[in-house]
């Protein structure tokens, strides 16, 4: 297990390693790769058609071979049949059927390996050694040894590939040696054996007669195959025809003189038996003769293919050797010439630019092709760098001479505070001390400072809250909170200016779930809002909603603050987040105020991850939409616990989901509920194996790309695992090798986005059966498609 864990561990780093190589390889090795996995398909296909050309040769030499082995059986047929001519003429002896047995299984020893013909062989054995030790069963012992040797023939020019070309000249051969010359010899021994039968009587019957002319119609048809297929070998080779026409016309010519003699027999009624055997025996010698001539024919056709087909894939491998060598050597001076060369060229000036000698000449500027190219965007990059540090220069004066600004406008703020709070605070005791003594023109007065001291107060505040925004001095502090709660406090604080302007506050909170956000700056921000629509706004209503709503998978609270007032149109609307300016100089004359509260409302807002909208229409009142994420960078934003809950009915199969995006979890678990499945998530492939080994679901998602480690690993975990082993495993991921997934264990392997379809069937079809039979639903619109 050890090993096996180690060799997983070694496959499962092996991609790494090898990219890690492809990356400190350089320009001139990473195209000699690429051209050698170029070379690897043309390498592959040349092999084959070596290997292609290979196996003719073989199947030339067993030809060859094949033509020996028919060869030596022609030469035991021949002894067999000079065996029963001299037992038809009383000069029966056992020496030439033990040559011929002997023949026999030489012949099988030295040729018969790889050709099937054992049993042929212990046949004819067999049946010879029947001849010559039971004389009375002679006749059929003798019948089969030539069904045997028949057989042999057959079973040699089947599987020594003799018979499959009937175009070639071997066919030809084959066919005239080993079936149509077997035929006549059979077929004028069977005549010559019932013509001596019949003519042994003193009368020749009708029946002897009809026979006599029957067997001699075969003998005549099988005559006419023979010349049909010698008029084959003249067509299809000339020097053939050359070489085997006359002993084949001296076939004919004594089969002829045999049908004649026996013709004038059936004449006159009478037959000399021994004249008829030697008529027999010229036949034999002639077919014999062309046996001979034949086998050797072949044997020269089947040497010479062989050796042309080694030849031509000799020549075959050679030329590609060499081909491959040329565009290899070609490639390499050309990379060499063309691309290593101008690439170091450019690398050396790239180096001198990056060490500030901007006056150094750039090579390649005239070339036509990519390095031109490249050389001619250096030269750009060259004078952009030239202007940039001038820019840049200039920027860091200007950011230098802004933050200076900045810190001295939040310097100031901060010292202009200290006085005011004391103004306002002293402000407030003479209101006081004024109002026990009645002095009435006092309070006026007094009442008019306090309300100046806290304006500028508020505008100091305004002035240090954007500075710090512009200083890059302030931060959002997210914590836990209630945003229900928040807004409640920012209403309770603007129902005194409602109530000045005689406004009625009117809210829809939505209850919600706690949410973790900068809660200073999200009342910061909903107080702005209320407190402008309460100052423009009067006699009228102000409307005050929350809600939290779901968009692409993240949670985000949602404030709309509406009123009744004043209203703006387009023009106006379009200078509204800007600083220091309000709607129109009339609305800042009539209703005060420095034109930075909503700028800075809007910017705390997309500081949270939010934004702030407005709609509005002159003399309508208007609309701002204040929305910021429920979770601050995604704190909280989907259950990041490593198991989800299961969802589903209790009853019916489970199906495991293992995928570190809720996004794409939500999706599957959506599509196999309404399949009858229960699902349960997996973030990371430790949980999901667990999970998958504890509750032995009947189908597991699974994605490659997990946190942890890779989905791949996961298979072949689970598929080790005896109690896991079975599980069906469909692959959910952008990656597309297919071929990994199932040869490491999956039963299907989806690339996202698939569809839904897909997944259902694959699904429905691969599940176990651990409870209801899942059942398609019909599919929402919302789950057409299931993407990462």
């Amino acid at each position: 297990m050890k090993a096996l864990a180690r060799l997983a561990a070694g496959l499962e780093a092996a991609p790494n390693v090898f990219w890690r190589l492809i990356k400190q390889a350089t320009t001139a090795q990473k195209l000699a790769l690429a051209f050698a996995l170029f070379l690897a398909p043309l390498i592959f296909v040349s092999s084959k058609l070596a290997t292609e050309q290979q196996h003719s040769v073989d199947i030339a030499q067993q030809e060859r071979k094949g033509g020996a082995y028919l060869r030596a059986v022609n030469s035991v047929r021949s002894q067999l049949d000079q065996h029963l001519r001299a037992s038809q003429l009383g000069l029966a002896g056992s020496e030439s059927l033990i040559a011929a047995m002997r023949n026999l299984e030489s012949a099988e020893a030295r040729f018969g390996a790889g050709l099937d013909t054992r049993a042929c062989v212990e046949r004819a054995l067999t049946a010879m050694r029947t001849m010559l030790n039971a004389p009375f069963a002679r006749a059929t012992a003798a019948n089969a040894a030539k069904e045997a040797l028949s057989d042999l023939a057959r079973r040699i020019a089947d599987n020594a590939h003799l018979m499959r070309d009937p175009e070639r000249g071997s066919h030809y051969i084959v066919d005239l040696i080993h079936e149509r010359t077997p035929v006549i010899a059979r077929e004028s021994r069977d005549l010559t054996a019932e013509a001596g039968r019949a003519f042994a009587e003193r009368r020749l019957s009708a029946s002897d007669r009809a026979i006599l002319l029957q067997r001699a119609a075969l003998l005549q048809s099988a005559l006419d195959d023979m010349s049909r297929i010698a008029d084959s070998i003249a067509a299809a080779d000339a020097r053939l025809d050359a070489r085997l026409g006359p002993p084949a016309l001296a076939v004919m010519t004594n089969v002829s003189a045999y049908l004649g003699h026996l013709r004038e027999g059936l004449s006159s009624g009478r037959i000399a038996i021994k004249q008829l055997v030697a008529s027999e025996a010229g036949v034999h010698a002639a077919l014999a003769a062309l046996s001979d001539r034949a086998a050797g024919e072949l044997d020269r056709i089947l040497s010479n293919r062989a050796q042309s087909l080694a030849a031509e894939r000799t020549t075959t491998l050679l030329a590609a050797g060499a081909l491959f060598m040329a565009v290899l050597l070609l490639v390499v001076s050309i990379l060499r010439l063309g691309l290593v060369a101008p690439i170091k060229s450019l690398a050396h000036s790239i180096r001198t630019i990056a060490d500030g000698r901007y006056d150094e000449e750039i090579p390649a500027l005239a070339r036509q092709d990519e390095i031109g190219a490249m050389a001619r965007a250096l030269d750009v990059l060259r004078d952009a760098a030239q202007a940039r540090i001038a820019s840049d220069a200039a920027r860091a004066s200007a950011e230098s001479a802004n933050r200076a600004k900045s810190q001295f406008v939040a310097n100031m703020s901060h010292e202009l505070r200290t006085p005011l709070n004391a103004i306002i605070g002293y402000a407030e005791i003479l209101t006081e001390d004024c109002e026990d003594r009645g002095d009435s023109a006092a309070i006026a007065d007094l009442q008019r400072i306090n309300m100046s001291a806290r304006h500028l107060l508020a505008l100091i505040n305004d002035i240090l809250d954007l500075s710090k925004i512009e200083a890059g001095r302030m931060d959002v502090l997210a914590a836990p909170c209630d945003p229900a709660a928040i807004l409640r406090e920012a209403l309770a604080t603007a129902e005194p200016l409602a109530a000045k302007n005689g406004n009625k506050l009117h809210t829809d909170i939505a209850a919600g779930a706690d949410a973790f956000i900068d809660a200073q700056k999200l009342k910061q921000c909903l107080l702005n809002l209320l407190s402008n629509a309460c100052k423009f706004t009067k006699n009228g209503e102000v409307r005050v909603s929350m809600r939290s709503e779901d968009i692409d998978g993240a949670a985000r609270l949602v404030f709309t603050v509406a009123d009744t007032g004043i209203g703006m149109n387009q023009e106006e609307m379009s200078r509204l987040f800007r600083p220091f300016e309000q709607a129109n100089n009339t609305v800042s004359r009539q209703f005060g105020g420095t034109g930075l509260g909503l700028m800075i409302t809007r910017r705390m807002a997309q500081m949270m991850g939010g934004d702030v909208s407005v709609e509005s229409t002159p003399g309508g009142g208007s609309v701002f939409t204040l929305w910021a994420p429920q979770y601050y960078k995604g704190f909280g934003a989907e259950d990041q616990s490593e198991v989800g809950a299961r969802v589903g009915p209790e009853e019916a199969p489970l199906a495991l989901v293992i995928d570190d995006e809720a996004n794409a979890r939500d999706l599957v678990i959506r599509a196999l509920t309404q399949l009858n499945f229960a699902v349960q998530g997996a973030r990371t492939a430790e949980a999901g194996a667990a999970l998958a080994r504890s509750e032995k679901p009947a189908l597991i998602i699974l994605d490659i790309n997990l946190p942890d480690r890779t989905g791949w690993s996961v298979i072949s975990e689970l598929s080790r695992d005896s109690e896991t082993a079975d599980i069906p495993i469909i692959v959910l991921s952008i990656e597309e090798d297919r071929r990994r997934s199932i040869g490491l264990g999956a039963a299907e392997h989806l690339v996202k986005p698939a569809t839904r379809e897909a997944l259902c069937a694959a699904a429905l079809r691969l599940a176990r059966k651990a409870g209801p039979a899942p059942e398609a639903a019909e599919e929402s619109a919302e789950q057409k498609r299931l993407s990462a």
